[in-house]
């Protein structure tokens, strides 16, 4: 066996990238987007504390990807859905029109329509 008595350089040998899809920094990287998203549609307005508190606590604890992007998908959903319910409330309340006012017009309108098809009224069908 000879010893080698001159220094020779490595071969070179490229470093696998540790960006690449599949790696373990690439999936941290992946759930930290998650996370975040999640955690930026929480944050509006349209959710309570105690739901952010328990989003937060839930979602840090995941790690499946596919679990945090059906959840994200929720949350988005949950979040326009109360948008838009608290969009119409106050379009209602500017126009003077409560739950309660809704309420009573479908009630005249089922009452409207008995009538049509029974030709009775409320009154006559208490007196019979």
């Amino acid at each position: 066996m000879q010893l080698q008595t001159t220094w020779q350089p490595a071969p070179a040998v490229a470093p696998a990238n540790p960006l690449a899809p599949g790696s373990p920094v690439y999936h941290a990287f992946r759930l930290l987007q998650a996370r975040q998203a999640i955690m930026y549609h929480m944050a509006k307005a349209v959710f309570t504390d105690a739901e952010r508190l328990r989003a937060n606590d839930s979602v840090y604890q995941e790690e499946r990807l596919g679990k945090l992007a059906l959840w994200l998908q929720n949350v988005r959903r949950v979040a326009s859905e109360r948008t838009a319910l608290a969009a119409a409330t106050a379009t209602r309340i500017l126009r003077g029109r409560t739950s309660d006012y809704a309420g009573g017009m479908s009630a005249a309108a089922a009452g409207y329509a008995f009538s049509s098809e029974t030709g009775l009224t409320a009154w006559d069908l208490a007196n019979l």
